[in-house]
């Protein structure tokens, strides 16, 4: 059948799919960034792309370990690693080696080059010396404060570069996520300068961020999901910007696609249950047992499956409520 078809589509185009996890800058908080310019515009909202763009390579997603699983962490620094495993975790600064977010990943483009930053608590190659305002002024509108330019920074200016904006993550979420990070064991490793070949430019929000996270179903799938930035893969660019009429309509993603998320019988995800959406979501199988692999796998291992069945059916009544769009998009060449 046509949606059996389909279904067997879907299977093949999301197994080499990444959901584009962290993201990698050079200064103390590129918490989550793509290795492209396109990891700019990073929620599906009509902010302003910064810079050129650059196709996104894939990312690594930060293993779980031992120390980011600590059970004792309070309440606030608990919230802190849901946020962070909303975020499908800070992959990009995951350094294998030292088990932690030391950073020292190095991504490379037509815009130059930039290094993945040390996210520990270091007070000399990470964040340290930070102040809580300051880790969330970067993760938000990636400002870097004067004070970093030294072992951190450098010498180019205080905007950070291939980091999402979370301009829309609630003042809450952003300051239990700086909580988290807080928890991270020091690591010393002063990571490489970036090099770029043009400014990074300073970012403005559409908005004012909210005091607290949405509690409504539809909002806070809405608000979940651009925290996970699905846009960013699933949602075609015009020019290097999203084309919101097509909003999660599915994308060409390197040599594959990243599928069709709106409730579009024929092409996406019209003629699935809830149940089998929230399945794929949280465990990664498909309803005949078929389990998700490779880098969509991993973000589903290390992030997706830490939220919340409410979290998960939240994300699904966000999708539910989008505008079905036909659009089954080639792969690349």
């Amino acid at each position: 059948m046509l949606f059996n078809k389909f279904r067997w589509m879907m299977v093949v185009m999301i197994m080499g799919l990444l959901l584009v996890a962290c993201g990698g800058d050079d200064a103390g908080t590129d918490a989550t960034a793509e290795p492209t310019q396109a990891a700019e515009v990073t929620e599906p909202t009509a902010e302003p792309v910064e810079e050129p763009t650059e196709e996104p390579t894939e990312e690594p997603t930060a293993e779980p370990t031992e120390e980011m699983m600590e059970s004792s962490l309070t309440a606030e620094e608990q919230a802190g690693e849901y946020i962070y495993r909303v975020a499908i975790g800070c992959g990009c600064h995951f350094q294998p080696e030292a088990g932690t977010l030391a950073g020292g990943r190095e991504f490379s483009g037509g815009f130059g080059s930039v290094v993945a930053s040390n996210l520990t608590s270091d007070p000399e190659t990470g964040l340290g010396n930070w102040t809580d305002e300051e880790i969330v002024n970067a993760i938000r509108f990636g400002q870097r404060p004067d004070h970093a330019m030294g072992a951190q920074g450098l010498e180019d200016g205080t905007n950070l570069f291939l980091m999402p904006r979370y301009s829309g993550m609630s003042d809450e979420d952003a300051m239990n996520l700086v909580a988290y990070l807080r928890t991270l064991e020091p690591v010393q490793n002063e990571v490489a300068k970036r090099s770029l070949n043009f400014p990074a430019q300073p970012f403005e929000p559409a908005e004012a961020p909210p005091a607290e996270a949405p509690t409504e179903p539809v909002a806070r799938g809405k608000y979940l999901v651009e925290i996970a930035r699905c846009s960013q893969c699933h949602t075609p660019t015009v020019d290097g910007q999203p084309d919101m009429s097509m909003l999660l309509a599915g994308a060409p993603f390197r040599d594959t696609v990243a599928p069709n998320l709106t409730p579009d019988d024929l092409t996406g995800l019209g003629l699935w249950s809830d149940e089998e959406i929230a399945t794929l979501l949280h465990d990664g199988v498909f309803d005949d047992g078929t389990e998700l692999e490779g880098a969509m796998g991993n973000q589903v291992d290390n992030g997706l499956s830490y939220l919340t069945d409410e979290d998960i059916d939240a994300i699904v009544a966000y999708l539910r409520s989008l505008p079905p769009v036909e659009n089954l998009p080639a792969t690349p060449e």
